[in-house]
């Protein structure tokens, strides 16, 4: 009777150290939940980057490597030696949301809105002019908008940060809007003749409406 005892303590004794051992032991758990709700966020994109070619002059040649997508807990498990190649960073995204730079463990994404700015031109001002929006988020993101200014009014949609109060800094500026490809100091010494701005606090994913007249 005390073998069987004996065997019965080791069975569990050896139940509870498997137990013990995480599923996940050797991955890396990586979470995304929406920014201030904490709502766990399925279908998630959490994208991981090595070096796919390095060069002397320019570093190295970011390449996508792998490609999770998030459970209905918001969570991915990416193993120790996927998470060590990710060299070149991770970053986590979903539609309607704004991607930013991930890491293993609790990574919050902001959700977008829209404001739909009606631009009414009532002064007479050199042709041809730019025209900036920008704003940036409570986590640091920056949504930026450049186009031409028009000669009398149009329709402009800007993207938003939902749930956040947004400050909208605007201006206008002569001359063509500078190269998409500037990548150095591409707005210096610019002086505007006209600027401003607006604030507004937009739910998720909610379309608001605004009036400049400059």
């Amino acid at each position: 009777m005390k073998k069987h005892y004996l065997l019965f303590g080791l069975f569990i004794s050896v139940l509870l150290v498997f137990c013990s051992t995480s599923d996940d032991e050797g991955y890396h758990v990586v979470k995304v939940k929406e920014y201030k709700t904490n709502l766990p966020l399925s279908g998630a994109v959490v994208n991981l980057y090595t070096c796919g070619n390095y060069d002397f002059e320019f570093g190295c040649d970011k390449s996508l490597f792998m490609t999770l997508t998030t459970n209905d807990l918001g969570e991915c498990h990416v193993s120790q030696s996927d998470y060590a190649n990710a060299s070149e960073g991770i970053t986590v995204s979903k539609a309607q949301y704004w991607e930013r730079d991930g890491r293993y463990g609790e990574n919050y994404i902001e959700p977008e809105a829209w404001v739909k700015v009606n631009i009414k031109n009532i002064n007479n001002y050199p042709n041809p002019s730019f025209f900036v929006f920008k704003t940036r988020s409570e986590l640091g993101n920056e949504s930026f908008q450049v186009f031409r200014a028009p000669s009398g009014s149009s329709i402009a949609r800007f993207r938003l940060f939902g749930n956040e109060l947004n400050k909208v800094d605007w201006y206008v500026a002569e001359g063509d809007p500078p190269s998409p490809f500037c990548q150095y100091c591409c707005y210096c010494g610019i002086v505007p003749y006209a600027s401003g701005n607006f604030s507004l606090s937009p739910q998720k994913f909610e379309v608001l409406n605004a009036t400049i007249e400059y």
